[in-house]
């Protein structure tokens, strides 16, 4: 299965492992260099969360009685990851400004909030940099935002929202049949129309003929109605969105 992230204003196809993302995490708190290898080979790896079978050990560079030592630390720590991934976006936009000023708030994530906004994640002053120096950044980050606006993608609110529940069916408008069309792997193209699917509800319906000669449908019968002719054709389930 496939999931798609807008990362700098392009959607990208990505793999969903959400368990193998998990335990990448876990990893990463007990050895860095292994996480980056699960992460980078994440194509041979199985969507699950624990490492005995996440993998073949006996395959991999660092052999079986490394992935054993990883495994016991693992049991034994049980490390919590504190997923901010507000603070994430945060990082990367001070990245564009001052590499050194987003490696500080990266190794310091314990210390700030899970917030997009510099001047809120955490006290500037309490920093080695002090006031002044934050201060700086954000007029940067403030300058930039206003002088390059990030376009915006067409159907940006839309694929956030299937990202974060991939429950939801979406569909396209066939412009060949004129119809919308149920699609599992959406690429939310700009030059294609797309909708989150509504909701249906099944109706019985059948069309008849009343004395003023129109034709209409009712969804029960009105044969003893004094403006009821009579019936055209049979009775038929319909499904209607609501």
């Amino acid at each position: 299965m496939s999931d798609y992230k807008i990362i700098c204003g392009i959607l990208m196809k990505v793999d969903k492992k959400p368990e193998l993302e998990k335990l990448i995490e876990q990893v990463r708190l007990i050895d860095p260099v292994a996480a980056k290898w699960i992460e980078d080979n994440k194509s041979v790896c199985q969507n699950t969360d624990f490492i005995g079978t996440a993998f073949s050990w006996q395959a991999s560079p660092q052999g079986e009685d490394f992935w054993v030592d990883i495994l016991e630390k693992l049991l034994h720590q049980q490390p919590q990851v504190d997923k901010k991934p507000n603070l994430e976006r945060l990082i990367d936009e001070v990245r564009s400004i001052d590499a050194d000023a987003a490696k500080w708030i990266s190794d310091n994530k314990a210390l700030c909030s899970d917030i997009n906004a510099l001047d809120d994640a955490f006290p500037w002053k309490q920093t080695p940099h002090g006031t002044a120096f934050w201060s700086n950044v954000h007029h940067q980050l403030t300058s930039q935002s206003q002088s390059n606006p990030r376009p915006r993608h067409e159907h940006a609110d839309l694929a956030t929202e299937y990202f974060n529940d991939p429950a939801i069916i979406i569909q396209h408008f066939d412009i060949h049949h004129a119809e919308w069309v149920d699609i599992e792997e959406p690429t939310f193209s700009p030059n294609k129309k797309y909708r989150k699917k509504p909701e249906t509800v099944k109706l019985s319906l059948r069309y008849y003929l009343n004395k003023t000669g129109d034709i209409a449908f009712a969804n029960h019968d009105i044969s003893e109605e004094d403006y009821f002719k009579k019936w055209l054709g049979y009775w038929q389930e319909v499904e209607i969105e609501i």
